[in-house]
């Protein structure tokens, strides 16, 4: 009974969007970015930070976009998870929705021994 319910929702599911015509089209242009727009940057961090004897440092990447950015706006900072920053900053729909409404800049930092932030090479 469970397995047809279920089967009979994603049927009806299925068939709303054909009705109605899933496209792109039918929202707003700015529902959805097409394309998240950032530079990439690099600044040198410290590799390790409890001993101040080991100066080693390495390049640290952020993203930044002042896309919607107004002098005065907040900077909604993004710290990377492990893993490389550009499918982050890709896929964090949340802080491109509200940066408008904001005038915020966005940044996203990438977490060290990930991605391109990697202090030891390879």
């Amino acid at each position: 009974m469970t397995v047809s319910f279920l089967r009979r929702g994603l049927f009806l599911t299925v068939l709303v969007c054909l009705v109605i015509g899933w496209n792109a089209s039918a929202w707003p242009s700015d529902a959805f970015p097409s394309k998240v727009t950032y530079q990439t940057k690099y600044f040198t961090q410290r590799l390790e930070h409890f001993n101040q004897g080991d100066d080693r440092k390495f390049q640290q990447r952020y993203l930044i976009s002042q896309k919607y950015w107004k002098k005065g706006g907040p900077i909604f900072f993004y710290t990377g998870n492990e893993g490389d920053i550009t499918w982050f900053a890709e896929n964090t729909g949340f802080m491109w929705d509200i940066a408008p409404q904001y005038n915020a800049m966005l940044i996203f930092v990438e977490h060290r021994y990930y991605g391109k932030s990697l202090p030891f090479g390879k």
